[in-house]
């Protein structure tokens, strides 16, 4: 992230408690990991699986 990214983020959370923003952390953290996962099962040969 760009260093002026992460003023305006700073600015952004400059009110919230300091556990709510590693909470925020861990949370976007969990969802890189779910869309990296998605995106990994997505590339696989055969695709997706068809639903009955």
């Amino acid at each position: 992230m760009p260093l002026i990214g992460l003023d305006r983020f700073a600015g952004f959370v400059e009110d919230w408690e300091a556990e709510d923003v590693r909470l925020l952390g861990r949370l976007l953290a969990k969802l890189d990991d779910s869309m990296k996962e998605a995106k990994h099962r997505e590339q696989r040969p055969g695709g997706r699986r068809r639903q009955r």
